[in-house]
């Protein structure tokens, strides 16, 4: 009855064991790989938005102003 209750404990603790090392070897994996997809997205999204500000601020500049000698009055 007590060489079948050590081997149980046995085998319990080693399947503890070996399910925890998995689990880390996983999580290490995991981490890397989805930490280096959100920066990448992160960047493309400010690229994006860069993109879009320049893109606003070439169509603004594309619009005449009036000269400063000019008789129209200014709005603001």
């Amino acid at each position: 009855m007590l060489k079948n209750l050590k081997i149980s404990t046995v085998i319990s603790v080693s399947v503890g064991l070996i399910s925890i090392i998995c689990m880390a070897i996983f999580y290490v994996v995991l981490n890397g790989n989805v930490s280096k997809v959100v920066e990448t997205k992160a960047l493309d999204n400010m690229t994006t938005s860069l993109d879009g500000q320049a893109n606003l601020l070439t169509s603004l500049s594309l619009i005449p102003r009036p000269c400063s000698g000019s008789t129209q009055p200014r709005t603001r």
